[in-house]
């Protein structure tokens, strides 16, 4: 008589990209009757697609993400599960990277900090500040998430945006976050010379 498979082996794993695993298997070493299909159970969720032995590529995953994945042998009776194995996928370009929130500092000064991506898709190790379209800071200081932005001109409108970088490329530049600096303060007179002309008029110099 069949019975639910025994035995059934945690499956070869390998990270093909962003997106794909290649998942490898063996036999189960107690099938318990004849097996009628795979399937696979991904973080603890069974798949119901049956997969051809015994290499499946497993698509439309996350990319950067810890997957546990195990197989599923039925047989005409029952399925039998056996144990999982850890796959990180590959990294992918970053996503979702917010406005910077910028300050002003003074008339000629601003101050820039930002978060990270919200989907950063792997490790971040760079960032681009962007002023008016052009990059006026490149930093591999990931933690360090500010600027301090000088030389600027007085009562002029910036905006400003960010890029995040991982191994793979950049992300799309972040929308921007326009500012305007401070009026420069007006230059201090000379205190006028006065010379009287009568004695209720005087002259100004």
């Amino acid at each position: 008589l069949q019975s639910t498979p025994e035995g059934v082996i945690a499956p070869s794993l390998i990270a093909l990209s962003f997106s794909e695993v290649e998942v490898r298997w063996d036999p189960p070493t107690k099938p318990n009757g004849v097996i009628q299909r795979y399937m696979l159970a991904i973080d603890d969720v069974n798949q119901a697609n049956t997969i051809t032995p015994f290499v499946h590529t497993q698509p439309n995953l996350l990319p950067y993400t810890i997957y546990r994945i195990a197989i599923i042998a039925c047989t005409d009776v029952g399925c039998g599960v056996g144990p999982t194995s850890n796959i990180l996928t590959l990294e992918y370009i970053p996503s979702g990277q917010p406005s910077p929130t910028v300050s002003v500092t003074s008339s000629k000064s601003t101050s820039v900090t930002w978060q990270v991506p919200s989907t950063p898709n792997g490790i971040i190790i760079s960032y681009d500040v962007i002023r008016n379209g052009s990059v006026v800071l490149f930093t591999n200081n990931t933690q360090d998430r500010s600027f301090a932005d000088t030389n600027l001109q007085p009562a002029k409108v910036y905006v400003y945006s960010i890029r995040a970088y991982t191994s793979i490329g950049s992300s799309d530049v972040s929308p921007g976050t326009l500012i305007t600096t401070s009026p420069d303060a007006p230059e201090l007179l000379d205190s006028p010379t006065l010379t009287p002309l009568t004695s209720t008029s005087f002259k100004a110099e």
